[in-house]
Parts: structure tokens; sequence; C-alpha cells
């Protein structure tokens, strides 16, 4: 017997009277859930589950609590309500502290399964990321980033959210080896390495994510590389090409020669190496 038939045998299990509560307790762990959902896309911290499953059954300044009313509508407060939340807690499907008529209870991940089954509840699963490739957030979030293009994505007053995507996703895609987006003071732009990845894997992402509409680049991957040769100055983001995922040391040494680790980095980040440096990592360029 599978967990959805043990399920499905708990709630069967139940008398009528049980299952309205679980019902009702359900509901409002529920909403619960999505105003938590709605809190990180905002860009604000969820609070911890631990205490915001907790749902108050009882007297609220004379007035009834969500779950007392919810109950008093279907007639279900009476003498054996104690009694009811007590045989909920005896089989698992709820915690609770305290007791009626001032009383606490919380549903338990047992609960939730029984409950759904009960209902014939399909949960939502979220897409799988497959292996090595970015999730659908991150995708969505670069395609916003390259759709922005020069004039780049602004920073908004709530600096943890923009396009509907939390910054941990941002900063992923800001780490990311090579940086596939980059921060500035008024803003974020899709890096050179991050409008090449996104070149090189359109069709993959395309495919892995069909429901995400996401635009085929207009310009292409030599048109890029020819701009970058044509102008010395960026010839720091040619070094980040070619490396791309390998890092830093493992391509000084490759190099040899007067080019160091620190000297390689100093050099993607623009700033001065000595001449002798210079011209061993753009004679490596060239190979």
């Amino acid at each position: 017997m599978d967990s959805k038939q043990k399920a499905m045998q708990q709630w069967e299990s139940l008398n009528t009277r049980q299952q309205k509560y679980l019902k009702i307790i359900y509901s409002i762990d529920q909403e619960a859930e999505q105003v938590q959902k709605l809190r990180w896309c905002k860009g604000r911290d969820r609070e911890p589950a631990s205490e915001w499953r907790w749902i108050f059954y009882g007297d609220i300044d004379g007035h009834p609590s969500r779950c007392k009313n919810f109950l008093l509508r279907e007639n279900l407060v009476d003498q054996g309500t104690g009694s009811t939340f007590n045989a909920l807690e005896h089989r698992g499907l709820i915690e609770s502290r305290g007791a009626v008529p001032s009383l606490h209870v919380k549903m338990t991940r047992l609960g939730r399964q029984v409950i759904r089954a009960g209902k014939n509840e399909q949960r939502p699963q979220s897409p799988r990321t497959p292996k090595g490739m970015l999730s659908a957030k991150a995708w969505q979030a670069l395609v916003y980033a390259r759709e922005a293009n020069r004039a780049g994505l602004p920073h908004e007053e709530n600096y943890r959210y923009r396009k509907g995507i939390h910054l941990s996703v941002w900063d992923h895609l800001r780490r990311y080896s090579p940086p596939l987006v980059e921060e500035g003071e008024k803003a974020l732009w899709i890096t050179i390495c991050g409008a090449l990845f996104y070149i090189r894997h359109y069709q993959q992402y395309r495919e892995a994510y069909p429901d995400i509409d996401a635009p085929p680049s207009r310009i292409s991957e030599a048109e890029i590389l020819a701009r970058l040769r044509s102008s010395p100055k960026r010839s720091h983001q040619l070094v980040q090409i070619k490396r791309w995922d390998r890092s830093l040391a493992e391509v000084a040494a490759e190099i040899g020669g007067a080019v160091t680790f620190e000297a390689l980095l100093e050099f993607e980040n623009r700033r001065s190496v000595t001449l002798e440096q210079q011209h061993q990592i753009l004679d490596w360029l060239e190979q």
C-alpha cells in the first residue's frame, strides 16, 4: 500500500465531524501559506513556518477567531469540540497547545496528506531543474535582462524584488561563472557572457521551459565576438569568454610566463597589469 492509499484509508477512518474539522483547519493553513508565498514574491522574508502555521481557536476581544467562527457556521462548536481536536491529534493529523476554550492547533504534514487524499486534491509540483541547467526562474530572469539590453533593469524601491524575481535568483546569475548579469549603481545589465549564454543555449532552454516567452537573439555569436575583437578596450571580456567556466588559476597556469592568478583577475576587472603580462594575455587570446 503506497502513501496515497494509506492517507485515503486514514481519511475514511474519520467520522463526518472530524473530517469537517480537518477541512476547516486545512483551509486556514493554506490561506496562511499563500500569504507567505506572496511575502516572498514581494521580496520580503518569509516568517518561520513554526510560527505562522499555528491557528488559534477561541475568542479575541469577545469575538470568535476565524477557526472558531468557521466551526460555528457549521454548528460544530459544542461540548464535544475538545474531544474532536483531541481525536485529530491522537491520529497525528494536528498538534495542539493549550485546551478549549483557548487552543492553538497546527496541521501536521500527515494531516495535509490525509486531507488532500480525502479531497482528491493534486498538489502542484514545481518544475524540476534539469541537471546542470539554470532553474526556470533563473532563465526567466536572464530573458528579462536580455530584453532590457543596454537600458538595464533599474533598481526599484524594493531592492530584493525585480520583475517578479527574488534577489537570490539575480545573485545566482551575478555569481555564475562567468557572470551572466552585472550590477551597476543604477541598474542591472546582462553581460556579454550572459548574451552568449543565451544564444548558445537558447534552443535547449526553450525546450526545457516552453512556457517562458523567450524570443530568439537578433545578433549572432560571431557578430558579438567580432565587435569585441575590434575594440582593444574590451579584451577583458574576451578573456572571460575564452576561459568560460574554467578557473582563473587554471587559465593563468595555461598562459604561464609572468601571468599569475592575481594578474589575470586584475585584467578581467579592467585594472592595470604590467605590459609583459598584458602582451602574454593578448597572445593567449590569439591562439
